[in-house]
């Protein structure tokens, strides 16, 4: 007989626990989607904050948070909420991330996106990452209006 606690991550029974004010997140990308699950809310300033649950397949080989995907977790919650607030879409033209901590398995993840700059072509703003109130990464990017077909 296997106890829940000698169980490798991977086979742990997968059951999500979601703060309250959090509800489903579900992204028209199919490679946002792998992430998942992703919640979302809205701040006080109207931005949509992600939350991950941090699973076995977020890790790398040190047993910590991949920062690629965590990257990818940057650059969705910058595309989206800038699209969102400037109703038109965007892309990334650059991402600076800095990893100020190490996130862990089964971490809640927040993502802090703040809008600090918006032109006429080109978008500016930034994204904390939060464990628990705690910064463990930010990050600043530069989003370029996608210029609709004629």
């Amino acid at each position: 007989m296997t106890s829940e606690n000698s169980l490798r991550p991977s086979d742990r029974p997968a059951t999500v626990v979601v703060p309250p004010g959090f509800s489903p997140y579900q992204s028209v990308s199919p490679y946002i989607a792998h992430l998942g699950p992703m919640f979302q809310r809205e701040d006080e300033q109207g931005m949509v904050v992600f939350g991950l649950r941090i699973a076995p397949q977020h890790l790398n080989l040190h047993g910590k948070a991949h920062g690629g995907m965590l990257s990818v977790l940057i650059d969705n919650a910058l595309g989206y909420n800038i699209a969102r607030a400037r109703q038109q879409g965007v892309v990334t033209a650059h991402l600076s991330i800095d990893f100020l901590e190490a996130v862990e398995l089964e971490d809640w993840l927040e993502s802090h996106v703040r809008l600090t700059k918006s032109g006429g072509r080109l978008c500016f703003a930034e994204c904390v990452l939060r464990v628990g109130g705690r910064d463990a990464v930010r990050a600043s990017g530069i989003l370029p209006i996608v210029k609709s077909a004629p």
